[in-house]
């Protein structure tokens, strides 16, 4: 339960920590009581749900760290699913959580989306550092999938989106601001020569 609640985030709530460990209800609260008595976590209140709160970061940490690889991948998605079905009304609020989890699983292609659609969404709020993270993260996930037509497309979409949140941080004379454009136009260019090849 620690380990779960390690991977969801140093908050967490009662229905995504016992959707993601797939516990019945009486022995996740059994076990939670049992945190909060070993003050490893403790309880405040979110809404009509009750949240955790790891009491010291370094707990968090430990738990965390303690996992093999596999089963922090396997978490991050057992915890970026529970959000999509249990915040389904509103999903934009939770687009980095999703992007976060995502891009720590195995499944790139959501890592990529969402944290493509948290970029524009900080954009959207003149977060444009918060947005470079977002495209960065989106680029180095995208580079690990096989050369496509669509991996092109949306590396076009993401440099694009990437170097116009540069500009308003660096100015548009800053060498990154120029990697991300010439990247761009590079694909574009492909894009132009090879039609068929992005046809697809």
């Amino acid at each position: 339960m620690l380990q779960t609640g390690a991977v969801i985030g140093r908050k967490f709530t009662e229905p995504i920590l016992r959707r993601v460990v797939e516990l019945p209800e009486a022995e996740a609260a059994a076990a939670l009581v049992g945190l909060s008595r070993a003050e490893l976590i403790y309880e405040g209140a979110r809404h009509a749900e009750p949240e955790y709160t790891f009491r010291h970061a370094i707990t968090q940490e430990v738990a965390y760290g303690s996992m093999p690889s596999a089963r922090r991948q396997t978490l991050h998605e057992r915890t970026a699913a529970a959000i999509e079905s249990l915040c389904d009304d509103g999903l934009e609020e939770h687009w980095s959580e999703l992007a976060h989890h995502y891009s720590r699983s195995r499944n790139t292609e959501k890592g990529i989306e969402y944290s493509r659609l948290a970029g524009q969404q900080a954009v959207e709020r003149c977060a444009n550092l918060e947005a470079i993270g977002h495209f960065t993260r989106a680029l180095d996930l995208l580079g690990t999938l096989p050369d496509s037509a669509k991996r092109a497309r949306k590396e076009l979409t993401l440099q694009i989106a990437l170097g116009a949140s540069l500009m308003a941080v660096k100015g548009y004379r800053a060498p990154e601001v120029e990697r991300a454009y010439g990247r761009a136009r590079e694909l574009s260019e492909q894009t132009e020569k090879a039609p068929h090849r992005f046809a697809a």
